[in-house]
């Protein structure tokens, strides 16, 4: 069943159009984003929207557990990415212990949901923020949207998959570094900062993905 879905979702992607935007408006096709070493936070409900633009890619992404993160995964995975399961309250410390350890073994980029397992949606929580302090990388926020979509039934973080043939636009945000001897007591306004800025990236996404003008289909006569 799970590579049934795996092949369903690569079937889906490759329908999808892509564009890419950087933090100065910059637009780019989604295979000449310069990945490298940092760690792009996301919100789960854009995970499988996002997922399109690393396509065999080798990132490790950390993936709450619950009903959303087990959709996410066959996605992930599905296309050659590496996932870490666990959340503050379930296995949270280890898996966020296995998620730094796979960063520091590799040049690749991590990925990192930051309001799994129960929310906010689109608040982040401290993991992502201990991930990029103690694996020396920056934190790049991201948002995406889709000009046509289907929410996930009862999903809590808004989670959606874009019909076939449809429009997406990701929206990279201003990175954002934390100190290495920064304490965790001193994560919180950094947490606040980057939901601010992965606030700004979704709604950048949503007016990139509303100006984005439908093709024209021009008929003629046999």
């Amino acid at each position: 069943m799970r590579r049934l879905l795996a092949r369903l979702f690569r079937k889906l992607f490759s329908t999808w159009a892509l564009r890419g935007f950087l933090p100065d408006g910059s637009v780019i096709e989604a295979r000449q984003y310069p990945f490298g070493r940092q760690i792009f936070a996301t919100c789960e409900g854009d995970a499988i929207a996002l997922a399109a633009f690393g396509i065999d890619l080798e990132f490790t992404v950390l993936i709450a557990p619950g009903r959303d993160g087990d959709l996410a995964t066959v996605v992930a995975e599905g296309i050659g990415w590496r996932a870490v399961r666990g959340a503050t309250r379930r296995g949270g410390a280890a898996a966020l212990r296995e998620m730094i350890r796979r960063l520091l073994a590799s040049d690749s980029p991590g990925v990192v949901s930051v309001d799994g397992p129960l929310g906010p949606a689109g608040e982040a929580k401290e993991g992502v923020l201990l991930c990029a302090r103690d694996s020396g990388r920056s934190i790049v926020p991201v948002g995406a949207a889709a000009r046509h979509r289907i929410p996930v039934p009862g999903a809590w973080s808004g989670l959606f998959v874009p019909l076939p043939f449809t429009r997406i636009a990701a929206v990279a945000g201003e990175p954002l570094s934390v100190p290495r001897h920064c304490a965790r007591a001193e994560l919180r306004p950094l947490a606040t900062e980057l939901t601010r800025r992965i606030g700004q990236a979704r709604a950048r996404a949503g007016e990139a993905v509303r100006a984005w003008p439908e093709p024209r289909i021009s008929w003629t006569s046999p």
